[in-house]
């Protein structure tokens, strides 16, 4: 019984403690999320828009570590609370190795 009032609960308030991933667990298996949508949520650091373009570029920090946001639009300021849904990608692979894993940005909030 709890659990069927808890998940009425969850819909009800849309909660959104629910559907975010550690930026840690990507970090750590990038090539398990690697072109899946993603839901993560953390803290603004180094935010920087690119020069000339719409481009911005920043760091999520949440509790198990960091993960680069390439986004567009509103730069966000350094403190900011964000969550952000977009899709895990990988700037190069090889072999197994993986660099420059980053999320590109469908939504930020």
């Amino acid at each position: 019984m709890r659990v069927g009032i808890g998940l009425i609960l969850a819909g009800t308030f849309h909660c959104d403690y629910f559907g975010f991933t550690k930026t840690k667990e990507i970090m750590d298996s990038p090539m398990k999320f690697e072109g899946k949508e993603v839901k993560v949520k953390g803290i603004v650091v180094g935010a920087v828009r690119i020069p000339f373009t719409e481009t911005v570029v920043y760091t999520l920090k949440d509790d198990s570590g960091t993960i680069t946001v390439i986004g567009s639009g509103a730069k966000p300021s350094d403190g900011d609370q964000a969550k952000v849904k977009g899709t895990v990608s990988m700037a190069m692979k090889i072999g197994s190795e993986t660099f420059g894993t980053h999320i590109k940005e469908i939504k930020r909030w």
